[in-house]
């Protein structure tokens, strides 16, 4: 799976303590479910010291 990460987000996985192949897993192996403002997202609790949970959030397109 192929992943673009957009500059925002790169800064929040260094203060979140996250990286890359985190973000992939939680991609390719999580159900979505609803967030706020009608989106939906994806996430996952990480067992260690430096990363906490990893949580991904659709964007609703624009028209």
């Amino acid at each position: 799976m192929t992943v673009k990460i957009d500059p925002h987000t790169a800064e929040q996985m260094i203060r979140r303590g996250t990286n890359e192949s985190e973000i992939k897993e939680v991609l390719e192996t999580k159900d979505e479910i609803d967030a706020k403002y009608g989106r939906k997202k994806k996430q996952k609790y990480f067992h260690s010291i430096t990363t906490g949970v990893v949580s991904i959030t659709k964007r609703r397109k624009l028209k």
